[in-house]
């Protein structure tokens, strides 16, 4: 999927299982920055944004790459 949250765009994948498709995961690529420290403040707002909108997620982790 791709679309905007918080006024920053983005793709988004989720993973879902495959006899249930629950939700196991969202996988989000942000726009390329020219600087960690500025694409860690976008994926920081998002994330932000969407704990705001639906609550706290069951179980988080984080992996940059």
């Amino acid at each position: 999927m791709k679309g905007s949250a918080g006024n920053i765009n983005f793709e988004l994948n989720i993973v879902t299982t495959p006899k249930s498709k629950i939700v196991r995961k969202f996988v989000v690529y942000l726009p390329e920055q020219s600087s960690w420290n500025s694409l860690l403040n976008d994926y920081t707002r998002y994330k932000k944004t969407l704990t705001d909108k639906y609550g706290n997620p069951g179980d988080s982790f984080d992996f940059f790459s």
